[in-house]
């Protein structure tokens, strides 16, 4: 017998991932016990503004003209 365990998976379409028993058939149930992870914080790195200006150039953004330089960069 398999048991079956909690994993993360990508399932493709159409595929078969198995099949529905009868209550009579099976023979233990154990609960789900998952693993805490902690959640690491990710740093934002702030860009310098001419940076930002010049990618802002290269794709075309318009931000608008009546805005400050800081707001802008915000």
């Amino acid at each position: 017998m398999v048991s079956a365990t909690a994993e993360i998976v990508t399932i493709r379409r159409f595929t078969k991932l198995g099949k529905i028993s009868a209550l009579n058939i099976i023979s233990s149930i154990r609960p789900l016990a998952r693993t805490k992870q902690p959640v690491e914080d990710e740093e934002i790195e702030n860009q310098k503004p001419e940076i930002l200006q010049a990618f802002a150039k290269k794709y075309g953004f318009q931000i608008a003209s009546d805005f400050t330089q800081a707001q802008r960069y915000e």
